[in-house]
């Protein structure tokens, strides 16, 4: 469903203008230290001490000077931080979690968030995104230095047709493409149309949502289960990024597994799924006012389709539950056990 959001690229005729309403962004809903220009956000720098890493592995921590705050070098700035607590009972692991692409949206590391042991995803290894049909050279020679070893491509074979990643011109990064069963190509086109024809007291935007979430859990387990495989597969040291259109709605529920298959609670784990109306603001505000002042859509139709919402999520996990009795029982039926859970956690914790 992630494709819809571009439909404003594609109409051909004028529907006539409506209203739009611009709205607030959403709150950064994980609640975890944020790494910015001037701090650390979150947490109270003072009782902690701070160590700066010179890239984004643990390893490179200078852990005999201490900083005040972060010294960030570029855009790109993929410098790790450590913050000891001053009890040393605790240290926590922060860095850049947005990777600021200019027009590759909702790219995202999975570092830093914390398993219902006290744990925390290891920065610099796992990433979530929207596509990459528009990646610059110069960003695709910084994934390379940020050892991305292989990108997997969930969308439709359509998709990628209209717009493909542009990954392979550029790189020796690994391109996959794994499509998610549940929507096709024709799916999406279908949807397209009623959101431009229907009224928004016919288009139930936000039942459209859900179903698809509801087909991408029936329908692509095996799929899913192909992503596991891959990050099991890629080297220690290198890094992974999987990726619908907008990062998402496949995105999301893949990571959602991911990160259950981590430790990681459910409230932390609808959080980061909610973390994509935070980054994607922006494009979907400027998606609702071309899609009100020139092609006629109404907001109540268009933002239900630009969104994530906690039902959506909750829509694939209904189903999870009932045909499989539980989340874990689902990663088991596969191929992902608790040995490969084990070795999830051993490759990407602290």
């Amino acid at each position: 469903m992630n494709r819809i959001i571009l439909f404003v690229m594609s109409i051909s005729a004028l529907s006539g203008c409506t209203n739009y309403e611009r709205i607030p962004q959403s709150a950064y809903t994980l609640e975890s230290p944020i790494l910015s220009d001037t701090g650390f956000s979150f947490i109270k720098a003072k009782d902690y001490t701070i160590y700066q890493g010179n890239d984004i592995n643990s390893t490179s921590i200078d852990w005999e000077q201490p900083v005040t705050k972060p010294s960030t070098r570029n855009t790109f700035d993929r410098s790790i931080y450590a913050l000891v607590s001053k009890n040393n009972k605790d240290t926590l692991y922060i860095s850049n979690r947005l990777i600021p692409f200019k027009k590759t949206l909702n790219f995202r590391d999975l570092g830093g968030i914390k398993t219902q042991e006290g744990r925390q995803i290891k920065w610099g290894k796992l990433y979530r995104s929207g596509k990459f049909d528009k990646v610059k050279k110069s960003e695709i020679e910084v994934m390379e230095k940020m050892k991305i070893a292989k990108v997997i491509d969930l969308r439709t074979h359509g998709e990628v047709a209209d717009h493909p990643d542009k990954i392979l011109s550029y790189s020796s990064i690994k391109w996959i493409h794994n499509p998610i069963s549940g929507i096709t190509y024709e799916d999406l086109e279908k949807t397209k149309k009623e959101i431009k024809q229907q009224s928004p007291q016919e288009f139930d935007g936000n039942g459209k949502m859900e179903e698809s979430m509801l087909r991408f859990a029936r329908d692509g387990k095996k799929d899913f289960g192909n992503i596991f495989k891959e990050i099991l597969n890629t080297h220690p040291d290198s890094a992974i990024v999987y990726h619908c259109t907008a990062g998402k709605d496949r995105t999301g529920l893949m990571t959602a597994l991911l990160l259950h298959s981590l430790d990681v609670d459910q409230r932390t784990i609808e959080d980061d799924y909610l973390l994509s109306n935070y980054f994607r603001y922006e494009k979907m505000e400027k998606n609702a006012r071309l899609g009100a002042h020139i092609f006629g859509i109404e907001n109540e139709s268009l933002r239900p389709i630009m969104e994530v919402r906690t039902s959506y999520l909750q829509t694939s996990y209904d189903y999870i539950n009932q045909e499989y009795g539980s989340i874990d029982q689902y990663l088991e039926s596969m191929g992902i056990g608790e040995h490969e859970k084990n070795e999830l956690k051993k490759r990407f914790l602290y």
